[in-house]
């Protein structure tokens, strides 16, 4: 298999739409106090500039695939596969809510694709040979698989020898103590099916590369938020 250049970047507040709309785009400050041009003008604009053969993106914030969202998803030249949130709740703005998709060159297709990690909401290979299917999540039943994979965090591809995992793993932000805790609860009931689809994916043979924004700094430094600290 010829080498691949992969791509990953998460576009944020911005969501596919605004990023890819015809006028330019100056995002807010980030953490850092930068500010900058985030417009492309289109679709084919945003992937040449990204220069890859596979581009992961999440926070698309895309609430469903209608007319105009397609023309975003479907660029000549490329394939794309696409999770979108289903919780329809104020939370998600009713579905409009994180969001991750995956754009393959054509040369670069998948021999397989599924959306989320657990296997439940179909398009995989259904077993350990193929994505490292169902037979990963025995422990937990249709309900608990469709809520990890309820908010579209995830998109699995297998490029030969190779499984790309594009995930958007949930932060854990609110002020609310009862709230956060719910949250984390979440979080680490998706960062545990994470790592039981990609350890499936190891046995079947498959190399893994787990991309996309992890929502975890082991140590301060890790952090764009770290307090400043003397010399």
């Amino acid at each position: 298999m010829a080498p691949l250049r992969i791509s990953s970047w998460n576009i944020g507040l911005r969501g596919l739409e605004r990023i890819c709309g015809a006028d330019e785009v100056n995002a807010a400050p980030d953490v850092h106090g930068i500010t900058r041009r985030s417009g492309f003008g289109s679709i084919q604009s945003l992937l040449a500039a990204l220069d890859a053969d596979i581009v992961c993106l999440q926070e698309l914030k895309l609430k469903e695939l209608g007319g105009p969202e397609m023309a975003l998803t479907c660029p000549e030249g490329w394939d794309s596969f696409v999770s979108l949130c289903r919780v329809q709740t104020p939370a998600t703005s009713y579905g409009r809510y994180a969001g991750v998709a995956t754009f393959c060159r054509t040369s670069c297709r998948p021999r397989l694709a599924e959306e989320g990690i657990t296997g439940v909401l179909g398009g995989g290979g259904g077993g350990d040979g193929g994505g490292g299917g169902s037979s990963s999540f025995d422990g937990l039943d249709d309900a608990a698989r469709r809520e990890i994979d309820s908010e579209g965090r995830a998109v699995l591809t297998i490029h030969g020898g190779l499984a790309i995992l594009n995930v958007y793993v949930p932060a854990v932000t609110s002020d609310d103590a009862a709230q956060a805790e719910r949250r984390a609860a979440f979080k680490l009931s998706f960062l545990r099916a994470l790592e039981s689809r990609a350890r499936s994916l190891l046995a079947s043979g498959l190399q893994v590369l787990i991309i996309g924004d992890l929502n975890i700094a082991p140590a301060p430094i890790d952090s764009a938020r770290q307090m400043a600290r003397p010399l």
